[in-house]
């Protein structure tokens, strides 16, 4: 067998020089050299332009000089069949190269493979060697998910068929799904030096002990296991400090439009992929109720380009990225089927929650959640470095609808209190106009159990999803992408092996920053 590598491919994972926007596979780019570098600008860039000549790093190189390169057909891998000679692509061929050691390995094309077993030279492989999505851990958490909504699923499609008179086995329903956890690791985080100093006197903790976990959904389209959905999640416990007790944070969700049935309205009236969706969240939330969860925090925003991606990389042109409005109404309807079955038990924003006065709450910045990643902690550092630099930003007098901070009846003036009360009304006026995408969940807590940590699942640790720039950066470099059916199959095989062999992984990024493979093997072994 043999192998042939794009001579195109380096330029897959490069970027455009003005906008810094990846090129996926197959895209096309304009590029110019000039002493001895070379320039890529993609297509919307070029057209923005005016005038003869284009900027790039100081340098003014003229349009003239600037070829379009476009090479679809080997900007991507291709492997040789060792029967007919033919080749094909890896996405195509549902290659995986991690397991070509040497180059030796031997491959047969599908149509090739099919003759040899019409002629008895080849046996038809056990499906079961193959580890898929359902060979992947099990835990409470996906058991309770999964069940959750396979029993949904039934009740859902006997309703359809009701309505249109048929019985359920004459209508589409869904099929092959799979929930797993794939990362469920204890983290601790750090709170920022800047907010430790104004709250000197409030016993702030300066970290945060959390459980991370990662929750995907697989289905299995055409044989093929294919990730369609993924979820971040960080749960603080009964044993973390406040302001972050209790609480959950949804912090990245995302989702590809290859669910099957496509087109299918649910007898709720969204489409089945939505009801799929909404039942995950709603099922999680039940989770974390039973546990003793008692809030649930989501910052409802969509990629902010185009181009961005949240969890998977590269999304199909026909899935756009949803309006902040639109978004924010597809977390609420989801919240009012939570809350009709006694999950939920009301709904509000972090702006009225925390900004407005109620009753002996103060308003100060040390009641406001601390999540990794969120919005507020990082713009609430570069105010307080302002602050601290004898540059406090200007205070704008609040509209007429705003609620006034200093109408919280605290009497104390102190250096610190002054601080937290400048830096809430600066929080503040960047959260008003975006409050409502800023949601808090109350979950029901009447039969909440005493301590949040008596998870019983064990820890699931796995490099791969570890962080979701982490994972995002690893697809980018690998080209893992999501942006047509036959790459997300492919893409889902390889994360698949990357879980099921984590050495694997190790040793592919551990190549990839500069490290030595041999060195990382002898620590951690071999798998499989």
């Amino acid at each position: 067998m043999s192998v042939m590598w794009s001579r195109e491919a380096f330029f897959a994972i490069g970027g455009c020089f003005l906008c810094r926007t990846v090129f996926k596979k197959m895209d096309t780019y304009h590029s110019a050299s000039k002493f001895g570098v070379e320039y890529r600008i993609c297509n919307k860039c070029l057209k923005k332009i005016e005038g003869e000549k284009v900027s790039v790093s100081g340098l003014h190189i003229s349009k003239e000089n600037i070829s379009l390169d476009i090479d679809p057909l080997y900007q991507e891998p291709f492997v040789q069949c060792d029967r007919c000679d033919r080749w094909q692509h890896h996405t195509c061929a549902l290659f995986n190269n991690e397991r070509n050691v040497g180059g030796k390995a031997e491959y047969v094309c599908p149509k090739c493979y099919i003759q040899d077993i019409k002629n008895g030279i080849l046996t038809p492989l056990d499906q079961s060697v193959i580890r898929g999505a359902t060979d992947l851990p099990r835990t409470k958490l996906s058991d309770f998910i999964e069940g959750r909504l396979f029993s949904r699923l039934k009740k859902e499609r006997y309703d359809r068929a009701k309505g249109m008179g048929k019985n359920p086995e004459e209508v589409p329903g869904a099929e092959d799904l799979v929930v797993r956890v794939v990362l469920s690791v204890d983290k601790r985080l750090l709170v920022q030096q800047e907010l430790l100093n104004v709250f000197k006197e409030e016993n702030y903790p300066k970290e945060l002990p959390y459980r991370s976990k990662v929750i995907l959904l697989f289905q299995k389209i055409d044989g093929v296991d294919v990730c369609l959905f993924g979820m971040y999640v960080q749960e603080y416990g009964s044993k973390c400090a406040h302001p972050n007790q209790r609480s959950i944070y949804i912090s990245f969700l995302d989702s590809v439009k290859y669910f099957r049935p496509d087109g299918v309205i649910a007898a709720t009236g969204e489409s089945l992929r939505t009801f799929v969706y909404h039942e995950i969240l709603v099922g999680y939330l039940d989770y974390c109720k039973t546990r003793g969860f008692s809030t649930c925090y989501v910052w409802s925003y969509p990629p902010s380009v185009a181009d961005d991606d949240y969890i998977f990389n590269c999304h199909p042109e026909i899935q756009k990225s949803p309006k902040v409005g639109s978004l924010r109404d597809w977390y609420r309807k989801m919240l009012g089927k939570a809350a009709s079955e006694k999950i939920v038990a009301s709904v509000t924003n972090l702006y009225d929650h925390f900004f407005v006065p109620h009753g002996e709450h103060k308003v100060t910045a040390a009641r406001l959640p601390y999540f990794d990643g969120d919005y507020w902690p990082p713009t609430a550092e570069a105010l307080l470095k302002k602050l601290a630099d004898g540059k406090p930003p200007p205070v704008r007098k609040a509209r007429k609808q705003k609620p006034s901070f200093e109408a919280d009846g605290c009497p104390d003036v102190s250096r610190n209190s002054f601080v937290d009360n400048q830096l809430m009304q600066e929080l503040g006026k960047g959260l008003w106009k975006l409050k409502e995408n800023f949601i808090v969940v109350h979950l029901e807590t009447q039969h909440m159990a005493e301590d949040t940590d008596c998870d019983e699942d064990e820890v699931i640790e796995g490099s791969l999803f570890d962080g979701r720039d982490n994972f995002m950066d690893f697809c980018v470099k690998n080209q893992y992408q999501f942006d047509n059916l036959g790459r997300a199959k492919h893409s889902s095989m390889m994360i698949l092996y990357y879980l099921h062999y984590p050495s694997a992984y190790t040793l592919k990024w551990t190549s990839q920053n500069g490290l030595n493979p041999e060195v990382v093997q002898h620590q951690v072994g071999t798998q499989g």
